[in-house]
């Protein structure tokens, strides 16, 4: 069996080894042919079937770190979110046809989307900040029970 060492990768042929970038090692007779993989299934985080909030913060954290986007810091990754925010704003605007321009195009509207980017950027900002989202809804919420507005 041919194999691949080096201090940073140990790859033996059909086996996966994770490292700052994928590597991925096929034996192609007395060859070990090497690919990159950024969006393989298999390194890919995933969610479980009904997650928690604080699963989904995970999960963005893992994303993140994936896709290289963990080296935003909180000003950059706030005016991200902002900006989701701005969209999500646009996109429920055209929904309830308040202020439609003449003469645009309609553009297929994506509530659902811009409401996940905004989660998203959320969840990042939280993990910046070291934020349990889930203890932070919990607490927050059991003091709004006790508030009283008129």
């Amino acid at each position: 069996m041919i194999g691949f060492k080096t201090p940073e990768l140990n790859i033996k042929p059909n086996e996966v080894s994770k490292c700052k970038k994928y590597y991925l090692a096929k034996e192609t007779g007395s060859e070990i042919q090497f690919t990159f993989s950024f969006n393989s299934p298999i390194f890919m985080p995933q969610l479980p079937p009904n997650p928690t909030l604080s699963q989904y913060q995970n999960f963005i954290k893992e994303l993140c770190a994936l896709k290289g986007w963990d080296k935003n810091n909180h000003l950059q990754i706030f005016l991200l979110f902002s900006e989701e925010v701005g969209e999500l704003a646009k996109a429920i605007r055209k929904h309830d046809h308040l202020f439609d321009e003449a003469g645009k195009s309609e553009h297929q509207l994506d509530l659902e989307g811009e409401f996940a980017d905004v989660l998203n950027y959320l969840l990042d900002l939280a993990n910046y900040f070291q934020v349990d989202l889930e203890s932070a809804f919990r607490k927050k919420n059991e003091q709004n029970l006790q508030r009283n507005w008129d």
